[in-house]
């Protein structure tokens, strides 16, 4: 029966499941060989295998990819390294990673990417990438960075943290002349350039009138970096990405007028691509009065009204990605924000609840599983010329996360593989429905049952796909 299908005995077959993609969501099953998908059969037809996984009753969907992260590995690797990092993922059906250039140093040329690549190439048990930052400081070392594999470059229009700069060599736009370099020379790259949208003049304005009325509250996080600053920077840099012809990603949006802007330079030809995340979309200010320091993000929380309002833009497809900006710290780094919330890092982490709240918000009606699987995946493989990955397809990685909706359970911190779980505040103790029970990279299990069993340097360097690829 194999032959007549073209099959010989293959490593893995996942029979009965319901298989997940953008276009259609059918019952089938999905046959393996040496890391690859080489058929999906009816559920009439299970070939012959070395491995097979029962799937029945459940979903199976394309590893989650993750193009928004900060492992900083090497730096205060008491944060979060590769290897806790990435157990995190799996443990979250997350297959691959595209991880930001803020390290120790930073990525910002050819030698710090190949550096990084060696210091964590032996750590990772998923597949990743990495972008390059793009800077006032490092405009000469932009094209060999992409010559060496970045899946694309990285901006901060807002000012480095004090005492952060070795993290941020080549990582700050300075100014609208250096910005407008950088568009520039990106253009000639084909890569998306990625930028943290906060005008920095407005930033020192309001934090300036913030500090003046010697405020030093939770809440004076929030009005220190107020809508107006994303979108003033929002469409300052569209306006400069239609001139120069770049590619941009607007990263973790959090704004309705924001993205309005952005539809309007997509009509008129710009290459335009967008995340938000889901602090963004299930909480509010309110949240920060809550939880205080471990609520302070950059861009901070806004109001339930612009919350409420950025799904519109998921549900018409205006944002193409949910991503976490996964950021770990210590409790000790956090804390020091409840006496002056200015001292505390920004950053929340995330990477093992991004898909259970977003299949939470499936059980939910909120999203169907067609959008799901173009949010964390398929999208962001198609941005990054990912061509073996972020979709279930006869030719692509064996990159699957196996989803069981009948389980329903409560977010549990102290079950975290992040190193950072001392800082995990906002979404502990929620109910969620749906959970991620098994993850496979490549063919092979690397999560079952919440349980880690992938090991370090399982994981590969990916670059994008060339242009010309057939």
């Amino acid at each position: 029966m194999e032959e007549e299908f073209g099959l010989s005995r293959v490593d893995l077959v996942i029979k009965g499941g319901t298989i997940v993609r953008s276009d259609a969501v059918f019952k089938g099953n999905i046959a393996v060989k040496d890391g690859v998908i080489v058929a999906i059969t009816d559920e009439a037809f299970v070939p012959a295998s070395e491995e097979c996984i029962d799937a029945t009753g459940q979903y199976v969907m394309t590893g989650v990819i993750e193009p928004h992260l900060h492992l900083r590995d090497p730096s205060k690797n008491e944060r979060e390294d590769f290897t806790s990092g990435t157990m995190a993922c799996a443990a979250g059906g997350i297959t691959t990673i595209v991880e930001h250039p803020v390290s120790t140093p930073s990525v910002h040329s050819a030698t710090t990417l190949r550096n990084r690549i060696e210091a964590v190439q032996h750590k990772s048990l998923i597949d990743f990438g990495f972008y390059g930052g793009a800077g006032y400081d490092n405009l000469d070392l932009m094209l060999e960075m992409a010559e060496a594999g970045i899946m694309g470059f990285k901006t901060f229009l807002p000012a480095s943290p004090p005492g952060r700069e070795q993290e941020f060599i080549g990582l700050n736009a300075k100014d609208d002349g250096f910005l407008y370099q950088i568009l520039e020379i990106a253009a000639k790259t084909d890569l998306p350039a990625l930028f943290h949208l906060e005008d920095n003049t407005l930033l020192q304005l309001f934090e300036g009138r913030v500090r003046a009325q010697g405020r030093k509250d939770p809440m004076a996080h929030i009005d220190s970096r107020p809508e107006i600053a994303e979108i003033v920077a929002t469409a300052k840099l569209l306006a400069m990405a239609q001139d120069t012809g770049a590619k941009v990603q607007l990263v973790h949006m959090s704004t309705d007028r924001g993205l309005e802007l952005a539809k309007f330079y997509r009509k008129q030809g710009v290459s335009i691509s967008i995340e938000s995340c889901p602090q963004y979309l299930l909480l509010s200010k309110e949240d920060m009065e809550a939880a205080g320091p471990f609520a302070k993000m950059n861009p901070p929380l806004r109001s339930k009204e612009t919350q409420r309002k950025l799904w519109n833009y998921v549900h018409d497809g205006t944002i193409d990605m949910i991503v976490t900006d996964h950021s770990p710290f210590l409790v000790s780094e956090k804390e020091i924000g409840y006496e002056d919330i200015f001292k505390a890092p920004p950053g929340h982490p995330g990477l093992e609840t991004l898909l259970p709240l977003m299949l939470n918000e499936v059980a939910n009606g909120r999203l169907t599983w067609q959008q799901l699987s173009s949010l964390l995946a398929e999208n962001v493989a198609r941005i990054y010329r990912m061509d073996q990955k972020g979709r279930i397809d006869i030719g692509k990685d064996a990159d699957f996360v196996l989803i069981d909706m009948k389980q329903e359970w409560k977010v549990d911190v102290s079950q975290m593989y992040t190193r950072s779980k001392g800082t995990f505040k906002l979404f502990d103790g929620w109910n969620i429905k749906g959970k991620p029970v098994k993850t496979i990279l490549r063919g092979k299990v690397i999560m079952e049952n919440g349980e880690v069993i992938g090991k370090p340097g399982e994981g590969r360097f990916i670059r994008p796909t060339p242009k010309n690829h057939a």
